[in-house]
This record gives C-alpha cells, structure tokens and sequence, in this order.
C-alpha cells in the first residue's frame, strides 16, 4: 500500500520534532564549558541551565499530553513547536547566565507538548495500515539522539559558538510546524466532563519534586542531601493524593485502567526498563572512555555513533522480524541485545582494544531499535484515539522518570572522582552491571507478557 506523500512528510515532521527536544537533552552537555567561560558563571549556574530544561520538560509531558486529547493534538503540538522555536532564539540572544536559564526553561514548556502530540499524530494519522511500523519509526528517536546530540552540539559549538546548535532549532521547529499545520488531523473530542485541573496541578508537583529531588542526588552531598528526602518524601505523598483523585474523575489526567490494561502496561514496562538500562549508563561511558582510556572528548562522542547507526538500522528492520518471529521474540531479542552491550562494557579493561566499545555500543542501539519497535506500538494499541495523548505523555512520563532516577542513581554510584585508578574501574562496573539487571527484568517482562506470534 503506497502511501502518500503528505502523510509520509507528517511522519517526518513528527520524528523530526520529537528528535529535536530529546536532541536538545545533551545537545547543551558540550557546550557548558563554553558557557561558563563565557558568562564567568559557577558550577551552580552551569546546573540550572540543564535542569531548568529537563525538570520543566519532565513535569509537563503528562498535563500537555491530557490537555492535547480535550484541546487537539495538532494545536497543543503547533504551540509546542512555535515555543520551543522562540525559546532557541531567546537561547542564542541570551546575554547573561540569568536569561539563558529562562529561556531553557521556556524551551521546556514548549518540548514538553511534543513527545506525547507527535505520538497522537502518529497513531491517529490518515495511514493507519502502517501504524505499527510508523510508531516504531517515531520510538527510534531517542536512540539517535544518545549520539547525534553530543556529536552535532560539538561539531556545531567546537568553533567557541556555544549558541549555534540553537539557532539551527529554530528552521527545524518552524518547517515542522509548517507540516503539522497542513497535515495533522485531531480526533473527534467529546467535551462533556469538567476539566481535571486537580489532577493537572498534582501531577505537576509530584514529578517536579521527583525530579528535583533526582536532581539534588547528584549533587555534591548525593542521596544523604536533607533536600533528597524532603522532595522524594513531597512527590511519594503527591502521587498517593494523585492515584486516590483519578480512581474518583470520570475523565482524570492520571488514567488508572490504561495501567490495568495488558498490552500498555508490558509495552511501558519494557520502554521503562530500558531507559533505566541505558540513560544511566550513557551518562557514564563517554567519561570512562576519556578518564580511563584517555580518549578525546571528540573520540568518545564518535564512538557512540555506532549506537545511533544501530538503532535506526534495527528500527527499520523490526517489522520484518516481528512479521517472522512475533513480538515476543522480537522485544526479547533486543533485551538480550542491550543486556550483552552493557555486560561487554562491565569486563573492558583499559587496554581491550577500542572497536570494542563501537560494538558494544551497536548492540546497544540494535537491541533499542528492536525493543522500542515493538514496546510502543505495543502499549498503545488498545488506546482510543481520544486518549492517544494521554497514553503518550504516560508512557513518556514514565520512561523520562526511569531515566532520571537512573542517571541519579549510577552518577552518585560512579563519579570518577579519584581519576583513573581501579577503585574507579570497579565502580564503573558496578554501574554497568546494575543497568545489565534493569535490561534482564526487561527480558523477563518481554518473555512473560508480550503476545507471542499469532496472539493479539
């Protein structure tokens, strides 16, 4: 079945938007040290230009998602899009450390409304024979932004340009605004119940607290901050508050029986488990390969291509395999997959030759293609189209929160503080072992979950 040329120019715009914001992650990572010399700011400072992003993208996935099934999903995205384009402009713009965390912050409100719309867009999109492999295309993402991000932000800002990956947002934001506004369609919406604003503003404060509290873990006092505690303490209390009020809602933010229903809860399970599995160790292995290997900035950044290269060949093949092999065997394949990248990370010593690393990384990436391929299209395949976005922004909610909590979690673990000394080797493998039992659960919840070939 061909399809048509619009509708493969909304695909685009939808994997292209969603690239953007998970881009937009690291992409800063490489230019903090440009920043700091440039604006002479404090390590404090350097902090907020990356948490005020990612506490404000993470908080608001949900609500954006929940307000985009009552309000439409192509104008919450267009309003998410236009945003995050003026906020890359006021970005590069920015003449002081103050005004550059403002507009991160803007710029998370804005990328906040686009994972869960782009995925709304997808699934309720005019070509619905193809859904499947079209959400998988769109779960292949944030697989290319682990290595895209780091390498393009360096390659753009290695000229002392710190604000040039910026500017390069704002085309990209606008053409795919341009797309959405021809394409993208919305759903009949029945507007018959009252607005959950409740539920909004718990949902709010409960993943703000998370995250913050996550965002503390790494600091200098890690998990025995007192502000640890008090967050974490603050967001368990929101959530019991959150679940007891939705259970009541006839049409909540929080919407408990997508949780009870089989397929969204083993494909989001599978997606969680994951990221766990690989944020965490993402976040380590770029400076273990420059502390303990003694490789360039530029070497390790390389390095992780192959991860990109891999998830985007895996998602490609994935509906060949899973039309051969079935779900199943395609998601546990991948678990596999990631579980051995990361083991071959846990026993490379500092003299294994370095095409190792470029495999295990390709692993890595294989088994995201093949898990993200068939976990998404998985947990969203019994969800109404009036709720796509509501599902969307929980299963990305979910799997933003198993990132944050594993970034915490193996950077506190790991800090590469002594140098390069075995102490800091073992810790490291720690670290990579850890995230190897995130990926086994996976593997587990694939084999005892997901239909197997032929079953619904």
């Amino acid at each position: 079945m061909r399809v048509p040329l619009g509708d493969q120019l909304l695909l685009v715009a939808a994997c292209g938007a969603y690239l953007l914001v998970m881009m937009d992650y690291s992409v800063i990572n490489v230019s903090l040290h440009t920043i700091q010399l440039r604006f002479g700011v404090t390590t404090a400072g350097l902090q907020w230009t990356v948490n005020a992003y990612e506490i404000l993208f993470g908080t608001l996935i949900l609500p954006a998602g929940f307000l985009a099934d009552r309000y439409g999903h192509r104008r919450v995205l267009l309003g998410g899009l236009l945003l995050f384009a003026l906020a890359s402009a006021g970005i590069a713009l920015s003449r002081g450390i103050g005004d550059l965390i403002a507009w991160r912050a803007v710029m998370g409100i804005g990328g906040a409304a686009i994972p869960a719309t782009t995925l709304a867009l997808v699934k309720n999109g005019p070509s619905t024979a193809r859904t499947g492999r079209t959400i998988g295309v769109w779960a292949a993402m944030p697989g290319a932004s682990f290595a895209l991000g780091p390498v393009l932000g360096g390659a753009l800002a290695g000229s002392g340009a710190w604000w040039a990956p910026f500017l390069v947002n704002i085309p990209v934001a606008l053409g795919c605004a341009l797309i959405v506004a021809w394409r993208g369609t919305d759903p009949v919406r029945a507007r018959t119940t009252r607005l959950d604003w409740h539920g909004v503003l718990l949902v709010i404060g409960c993943c703000g607290t998370l995250l913050l509290g996550m965002s503390r873990a790494g600091g200098p006092e890690g998990w025995s901050d007192p502000a640890v505690a008090g967050f974490l303490g603050t967001s368990a209390a929101l959530a019991a508050w959150l679940i007891r009020t939705s259970a009541k809602h006839q049409s909540p933010v929080l919407d408990l029986p997508l949780f009870r229903d089989r397929a969204f809860a083993a494909g989001t399970a599978a997606i969680s488990l994951i990221f766990f599995a690989l944020s965490g160790a993402i976040f380590l292995i770029p400076t273990y390969l420059q502390v303990l290997r003694g490789e360039t900035a530029l070497d390790a950044g390389l390095t992780m291509v192959s991860l990109a290269v891999g998830s985007m060949a895996a998602s490609a093949a994935a509906g060949a395999v899973q039309a051969v092999a079935g779900r199943r065997v395609t998601g546990t394949s991948g678990m596999l997959a990631i579980l051995a990248g990361l083991a071959g990370f846990a026993v490379m010593g500092e003299t294994t030759p370095a095409p190792w690393a470029w495999c295990w990384f390709a692993l890595m990436g294989i088994g995201l293609g093949l898990v993200s391929a068939v976990s998404t299209p998985l947990a969203m395949s019994s969800v109404a189209p009036d709720r796509a976005g509501t599902a969307a922004g929980s299963t990305t909610l979910v799997r933003t929160t198993s990132s944050a909590i594993s970034v915490a979690l193996l950077g506190t673990l790991c800090s590469f503080a002594g140098g390069a000394d075995v102490a800091v080797l073992g810790e490291f493998r720690t670290a990579m072992w850890i995230a190897a039992g995130a990926a086994s659960a996976g593997a587990l919840v694939t084999v005892f979950f997901f239909p197997r070939k032929g079953s619904s």
